[in-house]
């Protein structure tokens, strides 16, 4: 299985970068931290949320996957995951995979252009 880009992130770095930005990291998981810095950049807009979408439905993937909870929860997650991906509850996890990696695909150009936009 490919790795979750989520744990490539470094917390310790964007707790950083945010504490810099005059954000707050305490209680914030990555994702929320990375989500928090992204709006900060973007002066409050909505964008960061929606780019920050694919990465929560990795996450609930990735702990459906590796079926870390009770069976009906991981199949709960998985049904939360097609949803959000607009795919048919019975997907494959290649189908689920393949369409988790071009919504990312298409969140970090977004991120690009949020990051880069003056």
């Amino acid at each position: 299985m490919v790795r979750n880009p989520t744990e490539a992130f470094d917390n310790k770095a964007i707790a950083t970068v945010l504490k810099q930005l005059g954000g707050d990291p305490k209680d914030l998981g990555t994702l929320k931290r990375l989500q928090a810095v992204l709006e900060i950049v973007s002066k409050g807009s909505d964008a960061a949320a929606t780019v920050m979408q694919p990465f929560f439905k990795l996450y609930d993937f990735q702990v459906a996957a590796r079926h870390l909870t009770s069976a009906e929860t991981v199949m709960e997650k998985l049904k939360t995951v097609t949803d959000r991906l607009k795919l048919k509850e019975d997907a494959t996890f290649a189908e689920i995979y393949l369409a988790i990696r071009d919504s990312l695909s298409a969140s970090f150009e977004k991120m690009t252009a949020i990051v880069e936009t003056p």
